[in-house]
């Protein structure tokens, strides 16, 4: 069990199934707003880095 908050959010970062559930629910939004024009390719890096997609 996570003693400190930043623990609990690392421990959450780790988790395989929480990992695949934001890739699952950022995939379909990142989508949307590429083909609607409001995220450009350069900005993809950063919505990789925070976990959202491939």
């Amino acid at each position: 069990m996570a003693s400190t908050p930043e623990e609990a959010v690392r421990q959450a970062r780790r988790n395989p199934h929480f990992r695949q559930t934001n890739l699952w629910l950022g995939e379909k939004s990142i989508s949307y707003l590429a083909e609607i024009g409001m995220i450009s390719e350069r900005e993809h890096r950063w919505w990789r880095r925070a976990g959202l997609m491939r």
